[in-house]
């Protein structure tokens, strides 16, 4: 979308600014990207993004072309029946692709000028779709030029299906249009308050920080400490918080309209209600037909009403009762004598005809074009030897594509450079901004391009906020980086898979790509693949190479985008209507999938969805992500991963910080587990469950904790809540057990380290249990504090309450200027024993057998 500079005025906040301007928070964030890792962290006197006012009208699109009637009405002069002896002058021979090769058709002068008439028109739409081609956004594009796209293609469709070139899409049944026109409105609702539910779970934060506060009265160290810090928290603390609670009780009052839509979306509805006066006798067969002339020697497109009115209706095109002298050159593959046995037949034929000199000299030395030889050779085993295996597709969809391409495959006579070999080669336009490479010795067109765009689609994250409702967050930036193959010329299905054999049944959807605005992802059989709305039909053609790309949020430095997954012929499956969310990672038995939304790869009207199988190192690039993702919302319930999923990478980080048998070093110990796959991950649990030893593991645990290569370069404040919680808990349960100096300086690192929020704190104490489930609560949350209270000395139990107390006041983690306590070594830690053991009497009663609290 269109954007205007906003400047930042002192006490703004970004959902303050959202709210004021009449914007959602999710789209601020789409637009000033730099905000996604902290939306907190505004400066006044910066500059942001706001979206522009819509200031021009959806396009309309005119109808410079009328379809096709049935009957043609003269210019001047009267209808006249000429003689049937009359000698018929033929000026042109007309080939039909698709059809065998000694059917022709005989064209009368009167016959080649409303050819010419036809031709004019159908170039009138190829100009009109080339205009579109031409202003397809390409490069780093903004949302306002690729939905100003999407309008232009969806007014071209409605041009193509009045004029008759496309086919009209069914019509919805009235109760399902209505209900997804409630859809519809019901997330227009849903969006408009997504300002208010962002305030409220703020409010809701606030107020969790200030009950806590005020409930715990059980601070650990002496009583003047004790009532020192309880002053200060309700001197300063609690202060500050009620002050921010206001400001944000304020803000979730404000009511706020719905936001205005800065371009119309894609309706595919519309497409079918194109004009309200329809001419009466149009002829409703749709698509073109390609025509090869050999009197012009090129290749030519009518829309197909127009070649059945002239073939089958008016019966001006004319065929031959015999052509016994062409279909003789045919099927003895005699290329070069096919242009004289052609005449020869007209010549004999029962209905007297005469050569125009023009043609009469053109078929003496016409020898069939390349293109007509590959296309005979794919429709006719008359052409064919064993050892040629050219294929060419000649459904109607294909020589639609190629209309739209402007691409006949004839070598000698389009102006196509050729090398010494008879190979030829140029570029087309898809029409989405861009050029693929057409092969006409392969008889192939592919493209190697980046969906939505370069730039990517921003996808939003799906979570539940700290009232329980649903929530998104804009997050960084998806592209697909497509290797497609079409079959306008390849007359197969598959063509992206290797070693496809070309003796499959053609196949022609791809073509949406060129014309429909609204294309869809689809999944049959494992083949991932596109196919448009307009063109009915379950058969998936114009298959994907290539895979997912991701660019993580704007930060100090541009990053560039890097492979989550790639589609691999096996283990594909495809995504049911119900799947809505813009990406995510989920767990099916052993294999983890990737599911991408079809909007993420084609934008604005993609509907549908497929899913990647991954494994290896794509798991561990898309498990940074989501570790990344789940940091931005605060480790809320991301909806963008299935439970089985999240519980696979909470398992994997807990193992790689304790497997010992498998994971021998701490050296990148993380990304070797989370890459091992989910079998393997279940192999290292069942092995841990049948020889734990809880000290053992905790020693192993704590050193891997010290050591920092075991992370694989990923930020402890970025690992999830539960495996943290497990790490805890395995630490403070053993502590007395095993008196290690390395298990307390593990504590202390985790408790500074993985701790982003308040929020994630209070998540991990929930998670300080042997599984990392959350025990619900207040009351479970003191307990996992006294645990690590009773570890700690009157000196560190001081630090602790101060870095506890500082964090709720503050929220971010990054903002304590302190460390939860000092680690000891040596005889400070030999000498707090005592006091530790009390602790433990007095907290947990008298040892018992079982050494473990």
């Amino acid at each position: 979308m269109s954007t205007q500079p906003y400047v930042i005025k002192p006490g703004d906040t970004l959902i303050g600014i959202g709210i004021a301007q009449n914007v959602n928070f999710t789209t601020l964030l789409r637009l000033n990207p730099q905000y996604q890792p902290n939306p907190d962290l505004i400066v006044a006197g910066d500059t942001l993004q706001l979206p522009a006012p819509q200031e021009t009208k959806p396009v309309q699109p005119d109808f410079p072309v009328e379809p096709v009637t049935a009957m043609c009405i003269k210019k001047k002069g009267r209808l006249v029946m000429p003689p049937l002896c009359e000698t018929k002058d033929i000026d042109d021979v007309v080939f039909a692709t698709g059809e065998p090769g000694n059917h022709f058709y005989c064209l009368t002068a009167e016959a080649v000028e409303k050819l010419d008439e036809e031709i004019e028109q159908t170039q009138t739409l190829f100009q009109c779709y080339q205009d579109v081609v031409s202003s397809a956004p390409q490069g780093t594009q903004t949302w306002a030029e690729i939905e100003k796209h999407a309008e232009q293609r969806q007014a071209l469709c409605e041009k193509l299906i009045y004029a008759g070139v496309l086919p009209a899409p069914k019509n919805k049944h009235q109760a399902s249009a209505r209900a997804e026109q409630l859809r519809k409105e019901k997330e227009a609702k849903e969006k408009a308050l997504e300002n208010q539910r962002l305030a409220n779970a703020k409010v809701t934060e606030i107020k969790n920080r200030i009950d806590y506060i005020k409930a715990y009265d059980h601070w650990y160290g002496t009583q003047d400490s004790t009532d020192k810090l309880k002053a200060h928290l309700t001197k300063t603390a609690v202060p500050n918080l009620e002050s921010q609670l206001a400001k944000w009780e304020t803000i979730a009052k404000q009511a706020l309209p719905p936001e205005a839509p800065n371009a119309q979306s894609v309706n595919p509805a519309r497409l079918g209600n194109t004009r309200e006066t329809r001419l009466d006798g149009i002829i409703n067969r749709s698509g073109v037909r390609e025509l090869y002339s050999i009197n012009r020697g090129i290749y030519l497109y009518v829309r197909e009403a127009f070649f059945e009115r002239e073939t089958r209706i008016r019966h001006s095109w004319m065929t031959l009762s015999s052509t016994t002298h062409s279909y003789r050159a045919f099927t003895q593959g005699d290329i070069k004598a096919l242009g004289q046995a052609i005449a020869q037949d007209i010549s004999e034929d029962t209905v007297k005809k005469a050569l125009n000199p023009d043609l009469k000299a053109s078929l003496a030395k016409w020898q069939a074009p390349g293109g007509k030889i590959a296309e005979w050779k794919a429709t006719s085993s008359l052409l064919r030897d064993s050892d040629d295996n050219t294929i060419f597709a000649v459904s109607a969809e294909a020589q639609l594509g190629r209309w739209g391409m402007q691409a006949a495959v004839d070598a000698e006579l389009n102006p196509f450079n050729k090398d010494e070999h008879g190979r030829a080669d140029v570029q087309v336009d898809l029409g989405v901004g861009v050029q693929a490479a057409l092969s006409v010795f392969e008889a192939a067109v592919a493209a190697e391009l980046f969906l939505p765009s370069d730039a990517g689609y921003t996808p939003c994250l799906s979570y539940k906020d700290a009232n329980g409702q649903t929530a998104t967050y804009s997050y960084g930036s998806f592209r697909f980086n497509a290797k497609v193959k079409l079959g306008c010329f390849v007359g197969v299905t598959g063509q992206a898979r290797a070693g496809i054999s070309n003796k499959t049944r053609e196949a022609g959807d791809d073509v949406g790509i060129l014309f429909d605005p609204n294309v869809t992802m689809g999944n049959i059989n494992g083949q991932v693949g596109f196919k448009a709305g307009i063109f009915g039909g379950g058969q998936l053609s114009g298959e994907f190479a290539g895979g997912v790309q991701w660019k993580e949020p704007q930060k100090d430095t541009i990053t560039d985008f890097s492979a989550l997954a790639e589609i691999k012929l096996e283990g594909n499956i495809s995504v049911g209507g119900g799947y809505s969310a813009d990406f995510e990672l989920y767990s099916d038995g052993n294999q983890l999938f990737l599911k991408v939304s079809a909007k993420l790869v084609w934008g604005i009207g993609g509907g549908g969805g497929f899913a990647i199988a991954i494994d290896g190192q794509a798991i561990w690039q898309l498990a940074k992500v989501i570790w990344q993702g789940l940091q931005y919302i605060d480790y809320r319930l991301l909806n963008n991963i299935n439970p089985e999923a999240y519980e696979y990478l909470v398992d994997a980080t807990y193992m790689a910080f304790t497997a010992v048998k498998t994971i021998t070093s701490p050296a990148n110990a993380l990304e070797l587990v989370v890459s091992a796959g989910k079998s393997a991950v279940d192999k290292m649990k069942e092995k841990r469950e049948e020889t734990l030893n809880l000290e053992k593991e905790a020693i192993v645990l704590a050193e891997r904790v010290i050591n920092d290569s075991t992370r694989s370069g990923v930020p402890f404040n970025q690992l999830p809540p539960e495996a943290i919680g497990r790490m805890l808990d395995t630490l403070t349960r053993t502590f007395m057990f095993n008196w290690e100096e390395k298990q307390e300086l593990a504590i202390c690192k985790l408790l500074q380290k993985s701790t982003y929020s308040w929020h994630k704190f209070e998540e991990i104490l929930a998670r300080m249990n042997p599984t990392g489930s959350k025990m619900r609560g207040e009351k479970a949350l003191f307990e996992s504090i006294e645990r690590i209270n009773a570890i700690l000395d009157n000196k560190q139990q001081a630090m602790f309450n101060r870095w506890v107390a500082t964090l709720t006041e503050v929220n971010l983690a990054d903002k304590v200027a302190l460390t939860p306590f000092e680690a000891y070594q040596q005889m400070d830690f030999i000498q707090k024993r005592t006091q530790v053991e009390q602790q433990y009497a007095a907290l947990y009663g008298n040892p018992t057998s079982y050494p473990y609290v």
